[in-house]
């Protein structure tokens, strides 16, 4: 072999050395490039984050409504239970109302007929049913929970709202003043009671056969033979005072009634309470 053919030879593995390198060097890159940096790949990206982010936004409201819906009809059917026992309850004390006001005018009408004095017994035992009161009654306990926690947001019917807070806004700017004055009247009557009054008459033994079904004791040879004339007029017109308010307590229930029944039929429309 010549030397011109060594030497070519020589330099082709050199020139074939150096190629492996660089063959390697870019093969090596190509791999390690990342595929797509054009706008549109950049765009596609950004596209598939925003509605990744936006989706799991709406699937999180969605579930928040969800949660607030449920709670919005936990609290209307426990609305519902409480207007449901305030009916029942005005319709008892309509009736306690009309059977005091009828024993105040029978107390009356025995003073000025006389016949306190001739059937003492019957007027001992209906002038100490006088001095009886019963208490207003309202179950609002859901809607104190609505209030104190700020969820009357969640009531979305205007119409329903605000018949809620009227109703309970009645019972709060009324009651409290009707009730002062029916126990300053119950309680001047009773005071003026036992001016008239002997208890003496009134059969002790109160824990068997001394007290009827309606709490008062009975009565056993009473007499108003020395009853002071000024004091029992006193009590009488204390008596009718008292009747007097009995009309307006009585259309105060009326018309709280009627707001209640309002309510219980959009709660049953709205929200399908049973």
């Amino acid at each position: 072999m010549t030397i011109a053919k060594i030497n070519s030879t020589c330099n082709k593995d050199i020139i074939n050395q150096n190629q492996q390198p660089e063959n390697m060097e870019t093969h090596a890159h190509e791999m390690h490039k990342a595929p797509g940096h054009g706008l549109k790949h950049y765009l596609f990206e950004f596209l598939m984050l925003f509605l990744a982010v936006f989706c799991g936004f709406l699937a999180e409201n969605q579930r928040e409504h969800m949660v607030e819906h449920n709670k919005e009809k936990q609290y209307m059917q426990s609305l519902y239970n409480d207007l449901k026992k305030d009916t029942s309850f005005n319709n008892v004390f309509k009736t306690y109302l009309a059977l005091t006001y009828k024993r105040l005018d029978s107390v009356q009408n025995m003073v000025n007929s006389g016949q306190y004095i001739t059937d003492p017994n019957s007027f001992y035992f209906l002038a100490y049913g006088t001095q009886n009161i019963k208490y207003f009654e309202s179950h609002k306990s859901a809607y104190e929970q609505l209030k104190s926690s700020g969820n009357l947001r969640l009531i979305t019917k205007k119409r329903l709202s605000d018949s809620i807070v009227d109703y309970y806004s009645m019972i709060e700017e009324r009651v409290s003043i009707h009730e002062s004055r029916y126990v300053q009247a119950t309680d001047n009557i009773q005071t003026a009671l036992w001016d008239v009054l002997d208890s003496k008459y009134y059969i002790r033994d109160t824990l068997t056969e001394g007290v009827n079904s309606l709490g008062r004791p009975a009565v056993k040879n009473a007499s108003m033979g020395k009853v002071d004339e000024m004091k029992l007029l006193k009590y009488k017109n204390l008596c009718y005072k008292k009747m007097m308010m009995l009309p307006s307590l009585r259309n105060f229930l009326l018309e709280l009634n009627a707001k209640a029944a309002n309510l219980l039929l959009l709660l049953k429309e709205e929200y399908h309470c049973e």
